[in-house]
């Protein structure tokens, strides 16, 4: 595969927030109060079997943090997309309701590229979802700079997007990727003088 195309947001969504550690807290108060809360909803003494009610208790827990996850506004939603940005081998085409624009890679001096897996990818059971959000900073040789924001809905997005990169990694002067982790100290940090994010 030569080329993918993903979702781009609109200009003033800011990807590099990260809720990891909200998300976190939301979840560790949700157990207990589920857990009281079916205590107090079904008396001991009950005919309930045991196994409904872990089943309920349990269900809830996957239920709620489905949802909770998808209430941070660093979830991707329809209404933030702006268009379509596709990466090829060459060039990278931007497609949206104000402009129709066309980077070559033949004319990039630099290009950085931030990007949290795709939308929903965990990495284990304790691990956040993460939404796939990505912020793509490019330069020409005549110092001109175009940042775009974008979304990697699925997985099979994700695997030809880094198919794509890497045949960007050999081919410029100067290209750096990093992950959710760095985002956030990396853009306030190394290239706050270059964009804002």
């Amino acid at each position: 595969m030569n080329s993918v195309t993903v979702n781009l947001f609109h200009e003033d969504i800011n990807v590099a927030r990260n809720f990891g550690v909200l998300h976190r807290i939301l979840s560790a108060l949700v157990i207990p109060v589920l857990l009281i809360g079916f205590g107090f909803l079904i008396p001991t003494r009950s005919e309930v079997s045991p196994l409904i009610i872990l089943v309920l208790v349990f269900g809830s827990i996957f239920i709620s943090e489905y949802y909770i996850r998808k209430l941070f506004p660093d979830w991707p939603k329809k209404k933030l997309f702006a268009g379509k940005i596709t990466f090829s081998k060459n060039k990278i085409i931007v497609n949206s309701n104000h402009k129709n624009i066309e980077l070559r890679l033949s004319e990039c001096s630099e290009m950085i590229l931030f990007y949290d897996h795709y939308k929903g990818y965990t990495s284990s059971s304790r691990d956040i979802k993460r939404n796939g959000n990505g912020l793509l900073f490019y330069k020409n040789r005549d110092e001109e700079i175009s940042i775009f924001k974008f979304n990697i809905s699925d997985e099979n997005q994700f695997d030809e997007f880094k198919i794509v990169i890497e045949n960007y990694k050999n081919e410029l002067p100067y290209f750096k990727e990093y992950i959710p982790s760095e985002i956030s100290h990396i853009l306030k940090t190394d290239y706050s003088d270059r964009f804002r994010y």
